[in-house]
């Protein structure tokens, strides 16, 4: 069993997105694995770190309040001096930039950066950041051939550098979770949902809108929606032009997801863009049939009328008809959990991940054997 430091370097924990999640999840499963693992955060607090540390997991909060902070490139070389890793895996950009430079300032390698998402936004000063030091950095992580994609044709990064090892969660047994104590709808009324930050690049409008449509086929449904985001005001005025108020609820940001995704009919990831989604990974996961749009990574996590059903991103229409097949078809529903379960059992599963990680370190460490 290997001894080696490991340093997983991240901005902050204080949210729960993809990243976050990943890091709060598959640390403990690293260092389960043998290796010396421990977080590092540039922002200090936050549950998820919490829970990090009670499951064992060294962490070290370098106390700066901003991103841009650049006291933090010092504390880090401090730190770095006492206790050298021998190994650093990054996680957000900040984190990867700071770190590839504090790296390189002292000589430390390898360096792994873990790109979760495509940054579709991204700025040209980030892309030239990115591209300048890339050189500083021995492998990049990516989430699924949709972000490696980006990367080689973004940041000019060549494939041979670049390793996709999917996001993995822990399959639970969810068939006796009780219903959640705040659930807002009767018995009896088909409730589909989703789960995702708020914001316009989410798509949630695109399901609203479809909402309208299945009113107007004659179809009652209600919709959960479960996060939060700067967003929700757009929302909240859109449900309220469309009729919607009483058959949509916007809950806000949830710690306790499988219990909701365990009793919706239906699970919607209406993004224009994802790489691969926790949230989409974890309604399959509990057999929840699932309806997400065509973009990113997520193709390469449904397969088609196998494992769920793919529509285009963008249009309200396409997505009201597959809702309204799934729906209307309790046979469809079953095959199409069946097929999810089996989709997140074969290829999804954290042990996976883990071994993957696994495999990466040995090889950057002892290259040749």
């Amino acid at each position: 069993m290997t001894s080696n430091r490991i340093d997983w370097l991240i901005t902050e924990m204080n949210i729960t997105g993809g990243a976050e999640s990943f890091v709060r999840y598959t640390a403990p499963r690293v260092r389960k694995a043998g290796w010396d693992l421990r977080v590092i955060t540039f922002i200090p607090g936050g549950e998820l770190l919490q829970e990090l540390k009670k499951e064992g997991v060294p962490v070290i909060e370098l106390g700066v309040r901003s991103k841009i902070d650049f006291r933090v490139a010092l504390r880090l070389r401090k730190l770095w001096g006492e206790t050298r890793p021998d190994l650093v895996h990054t996680h957000l950009f900040h984190a990867g930039i700071v770190g590839r430079l504090v790296a390189h300032w002292m000589g430390i390698r390898p360096f792994v950066v873990h790109q979760h998402g495509a940054e579709r936004a991204r700025s040209n000063l980030r892309t030239w950041a990115d591209r300048v030091t890339s050189g500083w950095v021995s492998c990049y992580v990516v989430t699924c051939q949709a972000v490696a994609d980006i990367l080689a044709l973004r940041e000019r990064v060549k494939s041979s550098r670049i390793k996709i090892i999917y996001n993995g969660l822990e399959i639970q047994n969810v068939s006796e979770i009780k219903l959640p104590a705040d659930w807002p709808v009767l018995s009896g009324i088909p409730v589909i949902g989703s789960v995702g930050r708020l914001s316009l690049e989410k798509g949630q409008e695109i399901l609203i809108r479809a909402m309208a449509i299945l009113n107007m086929n004659g179809i009652k449904t209600h919709l959960v929606l479960l996060g939060e985001g700067q967003a929700r005001t757009t929302i909240e005025n859109q449900v309220n032009d469309l009729g919607l108020s009483e058959q949509v609820h916007l809950l806000g940001a949830r710690r306790d997801i499988p219990a909701w995704l365990s009793h919706f009919q239906v699970f919607i990831l209406p993004s224009h863009w994802e790489g691969i989604s926790m949230a989409l990974l974890e309604a399959m996961a509990a057999g929840v049939p699932v309806i997400a749009t065509r973009v990113g990574g997520t193709p390469e996590v449904i397969r088609d009328h196998e494992s769920g059903i793919l529509v285009p991103p963008g249009e309200p229409a396409a997505l009201a008809d597959a809702l309204q097949q799934l729906l209307t078809d309790p046979d469809l529903r079953h095959r199409l959990s069946e097929g999810a379960r089996h989709r997140v059992r074969d290829h999804f599963s954290i042990d996976r991940t883990v071994l993957q990680i696994d495999q990466l370190y040995k090889g950057l460490l002892n290259p040749g054997r």
